[in-house]
């Protein structure tokens, strides 16, 4: 069986690659500046603020009710705050006072900064729509991938392929899929234990397994569909209703005058494809 390629993989790698680039040139310029802060004599005891913080409270986490004081060094100056500009930290009494430290990227340095935050976003998304196309559901071909627990007579062998054809929750609350592989076998594996390798695959293979399985009457007789039936390609409908015991018989005659109470039973339950 054809196998299709899940590059999902090799997305998050491009995206741990973007997003170590980008921390690397946001950690650079911090480094620049405090540089430049240690280098033009920045004050260390408010670390260029010219406030220190006398009195706060543990009642609010934001620190909007501490009070503060000018800083006391005597060294610390207006000159000397504006050539040494802010020692950068993060702190939440810089945000009450406004007084958060912000880096300035030259512009080449916002142009790169700028590419890596829109890839990094698009990385996101690719994985994100990755992800859902390679999730177990129905209609889609999986692979087991290991056999799990329980008596090794109910597991699943790894290797089965095949079409995930039901996925339900059992008693015990695990999450299970039914799989009909190409011999029309059906393994009931875990879906933590499955992946899936071909999300839109060719099911013919299946179809004819469908049309073999069912009885003849359960086909159109009529190019206009005109006998009680499953439709033509819907066959994984039809193998809901047979799992259900639901068996479709031929309408003999004229679809509404003659139909009987089963043929009212499925045509409710959208079974019968004419009114």
């Amino acid at each position: 069986m054809a196998q299709k390629k899940n590059n999902l993989e090799s997305l998050k790698l491009e995206l741990v690659d973007l997003e170590e680039k980008k921390s690397s040139l946001e950690s650079q310029k911090r480094e620049d500046d405090s540089r430049r802060f240690d280098d033009g004599g920045g004050c260390q005891r408010c670390d260029g603020r010219g406030w220190v913080v006398t009195w706060d409270t543990l009642d609010s986490m934001s620190g909007c009710y501490a009070e503060y004081g000018d800083c006391p060094e005597e060294s610390c100056n207006p000159q000397i705050r504006i050539l040494s500009g802010f020692k950068p930290r993060f702190s939440k009494y810089d945000r009450q006072r406004g007084t958060e430290w912000r880096p300035i990227y030259s512009a080449d340095e916002q142009t790169s900064l700028n590419d890596l935050t829109t890839r990094i976003c698009e990385v996101h998304s690719e994985i994100r729509s990755q992800e859902i196309r390679w999730a177990p559901e129905k209609g889609k071909l999986a692979r087991v991938v290991s056999e799990g627990r329980g008596p090794k007579a109910r597991r699943t062998p790894v290797g089965v392929e095949g079409l995930i054809v039901r996925l339900f929750t059992n008693e015990w609350g695990t999450t299970k899929t039914i799989l009909l592989d190409a011999d029309g076998k059906k393994w009931w594996p875990n879906i933590k234990y499955i992946e899936v390798i071909d999300p839109d695959p060719d099911t013919s293979v299946w179809e004819e397994l469908d049309r073999k399985r069912l009885p003849s009457s359960c086909h159109p007789k009529e190019e206009d569909g005109s006998c009680c039936s499953y439709p033509h390609n819907d066959w994984s409908r039809a193998l809901d209703a047979i799992q259900s015991g639901i068996r479709a018989e031929r309408c003999e005659g004229k679809r509404n005058d003659l139909c009987d109470d089963a043929h009212v039973a499925r045509r409710e339950k959208g079974f019968c494809h004419k009114g």
